[in-house]
């Protein structure tokens, strides 16, 4: 789990059990992170393995075969939202596809399964597509945004782990 949501997560759900939606799987390591945070939580990590990438589904499903609440679906995140009801999920990450349009189609997509008091998060905010969508989707909405990070010096450095935004679905993030 990207250690800024970890930290903030923790202290809003201690050790509860959660439904939780993953978009972007790579190799499952977020997931794992969450299903041993949240061990009887239920995990759902989504992905489409565009061409190129089916090595990463390979290590994803051996990493995650110790962790039965981990569910992988194999499908373009935002048409995987049709599967899950209105209001079901406790926390949402999307960190799949990173174009602007697709952005803002995902965080549509997955805005209704969040629950009441639940959360909406995301990953890259130093992406420009990805600040801009977000951005035009919570000024849209009227919605509360809250991020944390800047653009890393180096991509595989912890400081890349600490680029995230979230909308909490509460009575005072969502104005009426």
């Amino acid at each position: 789990m990207r250690v800024s949501l970890f930290i903030y997560l923790s202290m809003m759900f201690p050790k509860e059990q959660l439904k939780i939606v993953e978009t972007g799987t790579l190799e499952g390591i977020n997931a794992i992170e969450m299903a041993k945070v949240y061990p009887n939580s239920k995990i759902y990590t989504i992905d489409c393995y565009s061409e190129g990438n089916e090595g990463f589904m390979e290590k994803m499903f051996n990493n995650i075969k110790p962790f039965p609440q981990i569910e992988f679906i194999k499908e373009d995140s935002i048409k995987a939202a049709d599967r899950f009801d209105d209001l079901s999920q406790d926390y949402v990450y999307l960190d799949a596809d990173h174009s602007r349009d697709f952005v803002y189609k995902e965080i549509i997509a997955w805005w209704d399964k969040v629950k009441w008091g639940g959360m909406l998060a995301g990953h890259d905010w130093w992406y420009k597509d990805i600040k801009e969508a977000v951005i035009k989707l919570t000024l849209d909405n009227k919605l509360r945004l809250f991020y944390v990070g800047h653009v890393p010096t180096d991509l595989l450095s912890q400081e890349a782990e600490l680029c995230d935004w979230w909308i909490w679905k509460n009575e005072v993030t969502v104005s009426k």
